[in-house]
């Protein structure tokens, strides 16, 4: 190896070996500046590092274009765009993440902030052996509540009571509106408390109510 004191300029320079800067800066100069990195075993590896008014960017071959770009850095905003998957093991985002495709958490996801929304379908898919979805509200506050065009359709309070048409059931279920109760055939039963009273719907045209077993 040789020792290399000031500047070296000149339009191309090949060294086989190590290049250490010992402390000092290594500069790349150029409307166009780039950083190479060429796999020589022949494992498709190759790699490179552009530097242009737009950006910084990463990518997977030796030829940068936009369409070979891995990650994208926007010097002037600070954004960063990943055009394939990203694997964390640990890391913190200081500003907005907008992820254009799928995004898959094998563990723990804990959400910070209070207010959380999509301007699309949110779909659950289960197949574990566990719910599809959980809910646990360890506060104070009330537990859920589903809406229309913001009026509230379906509300569970703090508590479990449920409201359908209101938010403030006095029972553990209270229905402001209509309802309709339908059977497939075997009737529509309603028990109280210990089976002591009971009205039940035998056909068609029946309706029979029960009182500690005498009929009503």
């Amino acid at each position: 190896g040789g020792t290399l004191t000031g500047a070296l300029s000149g339009t191309s320079a090949t060294f086989a070996g190590d290049v250490d800067v010992n402390g000092g800066q290594l500069k790349i100069k150029g409307n166009f500046a780039k950083l190479l990195f060429e796999d020589t075993a022949g494992t498709d590896e190759d790699a490179y590092i552009v530097n242009n008014a737009n950006g910084l960017f990463f990518g997977k071959t030796n030829s940068p274009s936009g369409s070979n770009d891995i990650l994208s850095l926007d010097l002037s905003t600070k954004a960063a765009t990943f055009a394939g998957n990203i694997n964390a093991v640990e890391g913190v985002f200081s500003g907005d993440v907008n992820i254009q495709g799928d995004l898959t958490i094998n563990g723990t996801y804990t959400q910070i902030d209070t207010d959380v929304s999509t301007t699309e379908q949110w779909l659950v898919t289960n197949d574990g052996t566990g719910p599809a979805a959980i809910i646990n509200q360890i506060g104070a506050q009330d537990i859920i509540d589903i809406q229309d065009d913001g009026t509230s359709v379906f509300y569970i309070e703090d508590g479990g009571n449920v409201g359908i048409g209101t938010t403030d059931p006095g029972t553990e279920l209270e229905v402001v509106g209509t309802g309709q109760f339908l059977s497939g055939g075997s009737g529509v039963q309603i028990y109280g408390t210990g089976g002591s009273g009971n009205i039940n719907s035998l056909g068609a045209n029946d309706l029979l109510m029960m009182v500690d077993g005498d009929e009503k």
